[in-house]
């Protein structure tokens, strides 16, 4: 993945991206998205409106993620094994710093180096502290 036609083809599609996703939420009237938008009915319009901000959002920062693949592989291939920071300290930095309000753990079975168990303890006890100073209101966030 670190050759130079994978890493233009990376960018390529990563640019494609970035196009569709600014075409979506562009709200000039020329905008084939925003005509078609308003020609919908208003609850149509609002569940689109809400799909369209969640969806992008969470797109770009995938494109964010993509553009570090390469290197990541790249550092891996050649016989990388530490990462920065270590597991310790990353643990003590999400306990003291993380502030999403909703959270999903993926475990997979074939995983050498999970750590997902501790993860999702260091991130219920965040939520747990949180909520003990006052800092989430309502329902805690969920960590799933």
């Amino acid at each position: 993945p670190t050759t130079p036609f994978a890493r233009q083809a990376l960018s390529l599609l990563r640019n494609a991206g970035e196009e569709l996703l600014d075409a979506a939420t562009d709200t000039d009237s020329q905008n084939p998205f925003m005509r078609l938008r308003a020609a919908a009915p208003a609850n149509v319009r609002a569940l689109g409106d809400a799909f369209v901000g969640e969806t992008s959002t969470i797109a770009r920062q995938g494109l964010e993620l993509a553009d570090q693949l390469p290197d990541l592989l790249g550092e891996i291939a050649g016989g990388a094994r530490e990462f920065e920071p270590e597991p310790r300290e990353m643990r003590e930095l999400l306990r003291l710093s993380f502030r999403a309000e909703d959270v999903l753990v993926v475990q997979f079975d074939d995983d050498q180096l999970d750590e997902s168990d501790e993860l999702y303890s260091v991130l219920r006890d965040s939520v747990a502290r949180r909520q003990a100073e006052g800092e989430v209101e309502g329902a805690a966030p969920a960590v799933r």
